[in-house]
């Protein structure tokens, strides 16, 4: 049969689960090391997500929420992957 390259909706469905499945999985994998943590937490904080600012031009203003919905992804799939708890832990373990 030819293909020209269109998916069925099935077909899109699927992929797309097999897609967070792997986010999924990488963020549980992240999260289980210490230095994965750590990553994690510089991430969310680089992007603004607890911040409370408000930029003086619409410029400025759009790139920080550019940032921040990706720092609000990272934290959606870290409470999907049951890992939230990372963001608030305060803790450096050595060795």
């Amino acid at each position: 049969m030819w293909d020209c390259g269109f998916q069925d909706e099935e077909e899109s469905r699927l992929m797309a689960e097999a897609h967070e499945a792997r986010l999924e999985s990488g963020m549980r994998q992240c999260a289980a090391t210490d230095d994965g943590q750590h990553l994690l937490r510089w991430l969310v904080n680089q992007c603004g997500v607890f911040e409370a600012v408000y930029p003086q031009g619409h410029a400025e203003a759009a790139f920080r929420a550019g940032k921040r919905q990706i720092g609000l992804c990272l934290v959606d799939l870290l409470v999907r992957t049951g890992a939230q708890g990372i963001l608030f832990s305060t803790e450096v373990k050595h060795g």
